[in-house]
């Protein structure tokens, strides 16, 4: 009968060493790092140009002209450093041609055509 109290007494050791480890692993885990920072800015962010660099005006012509790249042959590949850029245009245009080409699709008109291609169309109106 001594077998049985030495092997409960293991048992139970057994099961506190098994329960201490699980805690341990768990509390590990849920421990909140917080984020880290972002990288410092640079000291010259925000700051207005030295005035010892002297800055040529640039003159604004009255209507702006829009700058648009070169059209590309279907072929070609698309060069990742200087993707096509369409039209200048001010946030509020940009929104109406978009609610437009929306629109558009909806009413399944001018289904051959592409974003950027009616874009620069919209935007050049």
């Amino acid at each position: 009968m001594k077998l049985l109290p030495s092997l409960a007494a293991r048992w139970f050791a057994a099961c506190a060493i098994v329960a201490a480890a699980f805690v341990t692993t768990t509390s590990a885990r849920t421990q909140h790092r917080p984020a880290p920072l972002p990288p410092p800015r640079p000291a010259d962010l925000g700051r207005a140009p030295a005035a010892s660099v002297p800055q040529t005006a640039v003159p604004q012509s009255p209507s702006p002209v829009p700058q648009t790249a070169a059209p590309r042959k279907p072929d070609e590949p698309l060069d990742l450093d200087h993707p096509p850029m369409l039209p200048t245009a001010s946030r509020k245009r940009m929104s109406e041609c978009g609610r437009e080409w929306e629109a558009t699709k909806k009413a399944g008109k001018d289904v051959d055509i592409g974003w950027r291609a009616f874009a620069t169309r919209c935007l050049t109106r």
